[in-house]
């Protein structure tokens, strides 16, 4: 019980520093942009694929 605080703060800061490097390295494997033309109507969807070999 003397150490409580000070372990759980320990964990906690250890915690939030690994969900902010997970949240860092994720970027979307699928990506899908919007295109309009010159008159800035709608032209349609794109969507490209990133793997992972």
């Amino acid at each position: 019980m003397k150490y409580f605080l000070s372990m759980f703060f320990l964990i906690l800061f250890i915690t939030l520093i690994a969900v902010y490097f997970i949240k860092l390295d994720t970027k979307p494997n699928n990506s899908i942009s919007a295109y309009y033309n010159t008159n800035g109507a709608f032209a349609g969807f794109i969507q490209k694929k990133k793997r992972i070999d």
